[in-house]
């Protein structure tokens, strides 16, 4: 039996965080992961994903220049999708050498192979690795997400199903390709294929796109993408995967589709299954392990971070709640406020939403008002992009005069999403913001123009 202060389960952003800082708080720390360190995030999600759209943003710049006489005498040039994939390969297993090097630099033991949660003995904790036995006083799971999968047999379809998982194992971009699903990674998704010229359809069941996002935001994020030649088609659904077409539900009106491939991008659900919780005192159901704002769940020593919460499935959230979780068992209060996480969607142009919400301000009887500005306020936006209808939206508590709300479209607001977090959190007032010195030209001062109006 190994002893330890605490034992993690999963590898994932809140794993390999959590054990990092409590390896630097003088802890002694097993981490334990089934497969390559950096979770989803880093092997199948956020990075890769991030890599393919640096190639997509590239594109698009080039063809604006194009359509602008700029670059009219370059030849007409394509992506070639195997030099793409080996170079987020390579990014990858940079990445995944840094994060063992912090593990290691902060004292934490490594443990690859299955964990198994056994019955808590004594007000200690036993997992199972495979043969060996852990124990620890204080345990953090952070199992993470898997896709969620539709029922459906490919042996006879003239079409290919795929995950996000898979996307970028992809070695031939599709001349088609429908995309089931228009949140953060189906939105995302599009915006490459779209770039390396694959004719994208994205079919979403929910009236609008991007789940969760201003609805003026959204709405005007819908018609910039389908501008670029995404075809958008919102209040349908797939009713039969055929075999060599689909049959979509479009607002009521049956419509057949022919496709290359499908990709299925209708989001993520917790991985509860196959760590012994059934068996444990833990509370938790198929959406996620029960936490409070501490980060903790119904047992004392027990805590969770990341997907397998099934709060925000984005990888900044389970940094924060990593940091909780670490705070708590170093015995300092702390708490996570949920509306202090930046959402966003890194296609071109970006989108992030921080803060309430006017729904929410409404529901929470807030006063409040609204300030709006196009993005051409801003000199520096205005030279690179001209008038692509971008835009950034202010909410501001109408007693207090502070900001508690921002939402943004535009490349470059996900880079200003922190500056918008630190004035909502410090309750910044309008007229604080106006007293700061924005550098010029930034996108940023967008900011300062919201505040200053009148």
């Amino acid at each position: 039996m190994k002893e330890y202060d605490l034992i993690i389960i999963g590898g994932g952003p809140g794993g390999y965080k959590a054990a990092e800082l409590a390896g630097h708080c003088g802890l002694k720390v097993a981490l334990v992961e089934k497969g390559k360190l950096g979770g989803v995030c880093l092997n199948y999600g956020c990075i890769p994903l991030k890599g393919y759209l640096h190639v997509a943003r590239l594109v698009n710049e080039v063809n604006e220049l194009r359509n602008d006489n700029i670059f009219s005498d370059i030849d007409a040039f394509g992506i070639n999708q195997t030099g793409v994939l080996e170079r987020n390969q390579y990014v990858i297993n940079n990445l995944q050498q840094g994060i063992k090097y912090k593990l290691q630099k902060a004292g934490v033991a490594i443990f690859v192979g299955n964990a198994k949660i056994a019955p808590e003995q004594g007000g200690q904790i036993t997992v199972t690795v495979d043969n060996m036995c852990l124990s620890a006083k204080n345990l953090i799971i952070a199992t993470g997400s898997k896709e969620i999968r539709f029922p459906v047999s490919e042996e006879k379809l003239s079409y290919r199903i795929i995950y996000s998982d898979e996307l970028f194992s992809l070695t031939r971009i599709p001349t088609r390709m429908v995309i089931v699903g228009a949140g953060v990674i189906g939105l995302e998704a599009a915006d490459y294929f779209n770039a390396a010229g694959c004719e994208v359809t994205v079919l979403e069941s929910a009236p609008e796109i991007a789940g969760g996002m201003d609805p003026d935001i959204a709405a005007l994020f819908r018609k910039i993408l389908q501008r670029k030649g995404i075809r958008i088609h919102v209040n349908s659904t797939v009713k039969n995967f055929g075999g060599k077409e689909l049959l979509v539900d479009m607002d009521g009106e049956d419509v057949h589709i022919t496709t290359e491939a499908v990709l299925i991008a209708v989001g993520r659900t917790p991985v509860v299954e196959g760590y012994g919780l059934e068996k444990s005192d833990i509370n938790y159901n198929q959406d996620g392990i029960f936490i409070d704002e501490s980060c903790r769940t119904n047992k004392l020593n027990v805590f969770a971070c990341g997907d397998v919460t099934g709060k925000f499935m984005l990888a900044h959230t389970a940094y924060e709640q990593a940091r909780i979780a670490i705070d708590n068992i170093m015995g300092k209060e702390a708490y996570i406020n949920y509306h202090l996480i930046p959402k966003v969607y890194y296609t071109s142009p970006e989108v992030i939403t921080i803060g309430l919400s006017e729904k929410e301000c409404v529901a929470g009887d807030i006063p409040y008002i609204t300030r709006e500005l196009p993005l051409t306020y801003s000199g520096k936006y205005f030279a690179e992009h001209k008038k692509d209808g971008a835009k950034a939206k202010m909410v501001i508590d109408s007693l207090s005069k502070t900001v508690i709300g921002f939402s943004m479209i535009g490349d470059g607001a996900s880079e200003i999403a922190l500056a918008v977090e630190l004035m909502i959190a410090n309750k910044l007032s309008i007229e604080d913001i106006g007293k700061l010195v924005f550098p010029h030209p930034t996108v940023g001062e967008i900011i300062h123009e919201l505040a200053a109006m009148g």
